[in-house]
């Protein structure tokens, strides 16, 4: 890959009655196996798309997880960072409500576990990188702006 290139990835905290999904990071994960993070992956290319951010989010809460969005997908923060392999990411965070049904753990070789926290939860929790608590204060703040 071309060092002026980048992979996009895209995460979603989703959000039910002021808790948020959160899924354990697998210890299979190249990139900071075993820590919190918002379900997520990286965009794949299946040919000219609209909306590509909002489908990739939904597909991946669908795989990883097992949930749907009520939408809109709302933006949250982008930022850059290099995963353990490397690789140079575009990481998109988006925050959406939680569609109905309970999250699981479906992809385990990514996901071992889900989890619904609180913010003062995940600021609290070892396991939750720097990353991931500003991500989710700035998650928390949009839905508050909302009124979610």
């Amino acid at each position: 890959m071309a060092a002026d290139r980048f992979i996009v990835n895209v995460e979603t905290f989703l959000v039910r009655e002021g808790r948020y999904l959160l899924a354990v990071r697998s210890e299979q994960e190249t990139h900071a196996p075993g820590t919190l993070s918002p379900p997520g992956g990286v965009v794949d290319w299946i040919g000219p798309e609209q909306n590509v951010i909002e489908a990739t989010a939904a597909r991946e809460l669908l795989e990883e997880v097992g949930m749907t969005a009520i939408p809109p997908f709302v933006y949250v923060e982008s930022h850059t960072f290099g995963d353990d392999s490397g690789a140079r990411v575009v990481d998109v965070v988006l925050l959406a409500r939680a569609g109905p049904g309970e999250p699981r753990a479906l992809q385990p070789e990514e996901v071992a576990a889900v989890r619904w926290m609180t913010v003062d939860d995940v600021a609290m929790d070892p396991a939750a990188p720097p990353w991931t608590r500003e991500s989710l204060r700035r998650a928390e703040e949009r839905r508050l702006e909302l009124g979610w």
